[in-house]
């Protein structure tokens, strides 16, 4: 058999920084397999901060919803995906809307059955107050 080399690439961007409280920020995550060969059990979550309200989450390629469900500690966790090609990338579309002003810290991660490790990134979001710009 092949000997299995690479790891996953993850990618977390804000658009719309800085915002306002109660404004709907957007965010896309992406992964990538940059393994050489195919990858299952794929699950991608997100640690989100205190004060922010979740949207909804679709899929960037065509629109579709994404199925979410928060575990502990504000975890979101994305429907795991049974299978991601060698160089197969996956990107989803996510909205927070921050209730509070101040610095949010998003976290992404990704991990899989052959990549139990997950590799991390985090961006972070300043929200000012109402009235403040």
């Amino acid at each position: 058999t092949m000997q299995r080399t690479g790891d996953w690439d993850i990618q977390l961007s804000d658009y719309g920084d800085p915002t306002t409280v109660g404004n709907k920020v957007r965010y896309t995550v992406t992964v990538r397999n940059d393994q050489n060969l195919i990858d299952r059990n794929v699950r991608v979550d997100l640690q989100l901060p205190q004060g922010v309200r979740f949207e909804g989450a679709t899929n960037l390629f065509d629109g579709t919803a994404v199925r979410t469900e928060f575990g502990p500690d504000n975890t979101l966790r994305f429907d795991e995906i049974n299978s991601v090609r060698a160089q197969e990338s996956l990107t989803y579309v996510f909205v927070l809307v921050p209730q509070v002003p101040g610095v949010i810290v998003i976290r992404a991660r990704v991990y899989s059955a052959e990549r139990p490790t997950p590799k991390e990134t985090q961006q972070d979001t300043t929200v000012l107050a109402k009235g403040s710009n």
